[in-house]
């Protein structure tokens, strides 16, 4: 079964399942990936989170109960595996901005969250990228990091961190300058970190040598030494990333005999993409590296309970 197939076999799962709580295990079982490629694979398929799509189906399918039908709204709240009243009514006031309450009296139109279906997104996308991205495998010895960081969780809004850092550079990093590892290439590293089912950590920052002084308000993260399958991204960085992340997890990954490790995915921009020196954006050039280790995992099958049941081995247990 290939990567389309397997995300596929997913999000028909979530559509059968969507009054039910969905762990992500089970998910991943299904998908027979390791857990930290299995969210990265969904989202580079999806565009979404795993459990930002979870809970947008609960939405819309919710909404369209409050809309054609009498039913309480604790009743609905329930049935689509929220907690009670008071967490549906929060969740659906952050998405869209109106609680049940009102949208039910109003009437208002609201922003629809279809069940994605691979089969029917656009064929080609891969001939987006005019010239494929450089791959090679590499080992970097550990680092040592310093710089700041913004957790970034789905329905959030969150500070633009770099915009911040460039702004901040010298009173945060100014009297750590001379630390940094070569200098004159002035690199600058950001990273994923902490990814899980709804959001991620983003870290930006320098590689220094020490981080016996840690200035106030950054942190140092210390990276081990990592295997790596490293792709040169080239063109305007705005637009030449998001396509290289396709090629990664839509192109490379199902070819190949790898998948992604537990670690940060590691962003390295340098002077290759230093409009200030006069590089014309269509040449500009930054690097992604991604973890990796050999395929481990296979796919599993979910084995579906009947209610009774279900509940005898939540009570008991599987040796009971």
């Amino acid at each position: 079964m290939d990567y389309k197939q397997r995300i596929q076999s997913v999000l028909n799962y979530i559509e059968s399942h969507v009054q039910e709580d969905i762990p992500s295990e089970s998910l991943v079982a299904l998908a027979g990936f390791s857990k930290s490629h299995f969210l990265r694979v969904f989202e580079a398929y999806t565009g979404f989170t795993v459990m930002s799509y979870v809970r947008g189906r609960k939405l819309d399918l919710a909404a369209e109960r409050l809309r054609n039908s009498n039913d309480k709204i604790t009743e609905i709240a329930y049935d689509y595996g929220f907690e009670s009243h008071d967490v549906f009514g929060r969740a659906f006031k952050r998405v869209y901005g109106i609680t049940p309450e009102n949208y039910r009296r109003g009437r208002f139109l609201l922003p629809t969250f279809h069940a994605v279906n691979l089969a029917l997104q656009q064929q080609g996308a891969e001939a987006l990228i005019k010239t494929k991205p450089h791959t090679m495998i590499v080992t970097k010895p550990a680092m040592k990091l310093i710089g700041i960081e913004c957790r970034f969780e789905d329905g959030v809004s969150s500070p633009d961190l770099w915009k911040q850092y460039f702004y901040e550079w010298q009173q945060t990093f100014g009297n750590i300058a001379h630390l940094r590892v070569e200098p004159e290439k002035e690199i600058d590293y950001a990273l994923t970190v902490d990814r899980d089912e709804s959001g991620y950590t983003y870290f930006i920052g320098i590689e220094v040598t020490s981080v016996d002084h840690v200035p106030s308000g950054t942190i140092a993260r210390l990276i081990p030494k990592t295997k790596y399958a490293r792709f040169t991204a080239i063109g305007p960085v705005g637009e030449s990333i998001g396509r290289t992340y396709d090629h990664i997890f839509k192109e490379w990954f199902p070819s190949s005999s790898f998948q992604t490790a537990p670690g940060p995915i590691m962003e390295h921009y340098d002077m290759r993409c230093a409009t200030h020196l006069g590089i014309p954006p269509e040449k500009h050039e930054m690097d992604i590296y991604i973890p990796i280790e050999p395929v481990k995992t296979e796919t599993k099958e979910i084995i579906e309970l009947q209610p009774y049941r279900a509940a005898y081995y939540k009570a008991v247990g599987t040796k009971g």
